[in-house]
């Protein structure tokens, strides 16, 4: 407990003119951003760790410490999709699209594509 006679304490919101609040802040406001971004799971679990460490000098007279606040995010949500390997001039390929289905707006679209098995075997015949 502090002692509100002795402003002079150090303490959480005073050590280093508050900056382990202000990084904690810092910090606090990014996590937030992480839980509003719909490109993250919403149930996965933010944390926020702040350490002092302190290393006393010999005679135990003075206090090296630093301060470090560090947020874990949620990870963007994995995204995925299909791609259609094929070839294309003797060389591999891969699209987005199905070669062997033509596009309705684009009917050229992937014609020059060979699909993978076609090509395998022509190759055996």
């Amino acid at each position: 407990m502090s002692d509100s006679k002795h402003s002079d304490q150090v303490s959480l919101t005073t050590i280093k003119g508050g900056a382990a609040v202000e990084k904690f802040d810092y910090a606090l406001s990014q996590v937030l951003e992480n839980i509003d971004d719909p490109n993250t799971d919403s149930d996965a679990v933010r944390s926020i760790a702040l350490v002092v460490k302190m290393k006393p000098s010999p005679d135990r007279a003075e206090v090296a410490y630093t301060i470090q606040v560090t947020p874990k995010f949620a990870p963007p949500i994995a995204d995925g999709g299909l791609m259609y390997v094929g070839r294309r001039q003797g060389g591999l390929v891969a699209v987005d699209f199905n070669p062997q289905q033509p596009d309705m707006f684009d009917p050229e679209r992937g014609a020059d594509i060979q699909p993978l098995r076609a090509a395998v075997q022509k190759e055996e015949d």
